[in-house]
């Protein structure tokens, strides 16, 4: 991520960006994100902060495809070890799918029982 040069902006809420930016891609809610801020550091705005996450999404937005590919297949591996982890086959099943669709490649042949 790229720091800006806001002077309101210290490391500490960079950091809890980054770690608002990640609970909110494991599907956490705003309002999860917000209480988790508003609880674990007070001394946090935690709409600030979930700006700022949202800037770490627009930034990811503006990189080359290759690089969202290849965070979208990173981030879907951890989500299917979680899947797994928790017994949602399902979900583990859509995340290959994803993984599978994201890599270009082409599913193996379908072979015909005879």
């Amino acid at each position: 991520m790229t720091q800006t040069n806001h002077p309101a902006i210290t490391s500490q809420h960079l950091q809890l960006s980054e770690q608002a930016f990640d609970l909110l891609l494991q599907g956490n809610g705003i309002l999860s994100v917000r209480q988790y801020i508003a609880e674990t550091h007070p001394d946090q705005n935690p709409d600030s902060v979930i700006a700022e996450a949202f800037q770490i999404f627009s930034h990811l937005a503006e990189e080359p495809q290759n690089v969202i590919r290849g965070f979208v297949l990173t981030n879907t591996k951890e989500i299917f070890k979680r899947n797994m982890e928790i017994g949602d086959f399902k979900a583990a099943q859509d995340c290959l799918k994803m993984m599978l669709k994201l890599s270009d490649s082409q599913p193996p042949p379908q072979v015909e029982d005879e």
